[in-house]
């Protein structure tokens, strides 16, 4: 129920209240004043409800700072950015916003693998096998057995079969 609806449901049971003391008394004061009371209650205590209830919410689980990271507000959609440039073939975009990711959330595994990925389609395997390194040297962070973990000790060891221009592009790699 939002706050209309709360509204309406006090202003019609305050009301109702305030006509039930009416049939009583016959008093024109008690009608004008209870009226106004019970749509000025209609406004205040719903308000007040909320706010009760955000109090305690905060007073037992804590306050909610879920919305203040990079990971809750922006991520998936720069993700889901990336994902498109990169399915666009636009690697330099792709890698851009791939780049401005884990400048902003380092410790994510995924956007670092897609970087990766990117990286070889776009011919630079020695930046490709430099993020694949970087994903197999954060092996005790994520687990041996993390799915990106172990795609990137696969495309390592892919990679290092291929001609040795590419351990020389590696070296003059930034």
């Amino acid at each position: 129920m939002d706050d209309r609806q709360l509204r309406i449901w006090f202003q019609v049971i305050f009301s109702m209240a305030v006509i039930t003391i009416f049939s009583f008394t016959w008093d024109a004061s008690v009608l004008i004043v209870g009226l106004l009371t019970a749509a000025i209650l209609g406004y205040i205590l719903p308000w007040s409800i909320n706010f009760i209830s955000i109090v305690f919410h905060n007073l037992i689980y804590g306050p909610d700072n879920s919305g203040a990271s990079y990971e809750s507000q922006f991520y998936q959609d720069d993700m889901d950015k990336a994902k498109r440039l990169m399915r666009e073939g636009e690697w330099d975009k792709a890698m851009y916003a791939y780049r401005e990711i884990i400048q902003k959330s380092p410790m994510m595994c995924e956007p670092r693998f897609n970087l990766a990925q990117v990286y070889q389609m776009a011919g630079y395997l020695g930046l490709a096998l430099n993020e694949y390194k970087k994903i197999v040297g954060l092996k005790d962070q994520f687990g041996a057995t993390h799915p990106f973990v172990l795609e990137s000790e696969r495309a390592v060891e892919g990679l290092k079969n291929k001609p040795p221009e590419i351990e020389q592009e590696c070296s003059n790699s930034p």
